[in-house]
């Protein structure tokens, strides 16, 4: 017990504006502890292969609604993906092992950022992971969800843009593989997951690009070439994209 408090006064300092006591408590005269321990058990149950429950599906249902995540300690790094799922005649074992190490990898990297953003882009990867490996490796969970899952450990709402651009893009940024379709994100388990997300962006994509190609003909005719829209240096990677005719349908250069 000793060397549990000098552990967490060591490695969880509390910041100078939000100082805290550290101490044990007899369950017996704390009806809070009491309570810790009763969800505790119950978790246990779930997941602790020595304790198993035949109820485990039916606990982790009754809990979803207030578990916000589930954190591992010590990290077991192997086998790292879902378990219990031979009947499904998609699932790659090697692929999904690769998606859920990845993920992990930037979860050592940024589990102690101060950064607001980099807080909700572990919560909401640490809830992928979750479902990916102890719910349904198969499942989609929505945007609403998710946003709803950040909105509890922040306390406050983000924004459908601001989890799009802050969240979700810098995760994919970092490497981690996100498979998303008009049902919402998930771990890859699969091929099919990863054409999902190919899928659907290639639906963005283009439709971006034929715009953006017919904006730029435009101004180029009404100005006799004087505009090019492409001309500067940062668009240099656009425009050749632009040149190729199969991409928008038009072609950037005729």
């Amino acid at each position: 017990m000793q060397g549990f408090t000098q552990y967490i006064y060591n490695g969880h300092v509390p910041t100078l504006f939000n100082q805290a006591s550290f101490r044990f408590v007899n369950s017996q005269a704390s009806l809070l502890v009491q309570t810790a321990d009763f969800v505790a058990g119950t978790v246990a149950r779930c997941y602790d292969e020595t304790v198993l429950s035949s109820e485990r599906a039916s606990f982790v249902q009754l809990l979803k609604p207030k578990l916000l995540t589930l954190k591992y300690w010590p990290d077991v790094f192997a086998p790292v993906v879902a378990q219990g799922v031979p009947d499904q005649a998609n699932y790659n074992a090697g692929l999904a092992e690769l998606c859920v190490g990845l993920g992990q990898d930037f979860l050592h990297r940024k589990l102690a950022s101060r950064s607001p953003q980099e807080i909700d882009q572990v919560t909401c990867l640490n809830y992928l992971l979750f479902h990916f490996r102890h719910v349904d490796p198969a499942r989609y969970i929505s945007s609403r969800e998710l946003i709803a899952h950040i909105e509890e450990r922040r306390g406050s709402l983000p924004s459908l843009h601001y989890f799009q651009t802050r969240v979700i893009a810098p995760l994919r940024d970092a490497g981690v593989i996100i498979a998303s379709s008009t049902k919402g994100y998930k771990i890859p388990s699969c091929e099919g997951d990863l054409y999902d997300f190919i899928n659907h962006s290639n639906t963005i994509i283009q439709p971006l690009l034929s715009r953006i190609s017919k904006c730029r003909d435009r101004i180029r005719l009404a100005t006799g070439g004087t505009i090019d829209l492409l001309e500067r240096e940062e668009y240099a990677n656009l425009k050749h994209l632009l040149a190729d005719p199969a991409l928008t349908g038009f072609g950037g250069n005729r």
